[in-house]
């Protein structure tokens, strides 16, 4: 989900899809191939940036 206040709506707005409006976010499409990249190229910072032990992702076989 990215807000529509977040900066980044604007740079990946050509991946987004329409979310709930009412509450003010869109959704990344699982059908766009730069959405993984996108996705894998966070989590990837996010486990170099903190000292994760690893995540929990639920609902991701659209984008395997």
């Amino acid at each position: 989900m990215i807000g529509f206040d977040n900066p980044h709506a604007e740079k990946y707005k050509h991946i987004l899809t329409t979310g709930q409006e009412r509450e003010r976010f869109h959704n990344l499409s699982p059908w766009q191939g730069e959405t993984k990249e996108v996705i894998t190229n966070l989590l990837t910072r996010l486990l170099e940036t903190y000292d994760l032990d690893g995540f929990k992702l639920d609902f991701i076989t659209g984008l395997v």
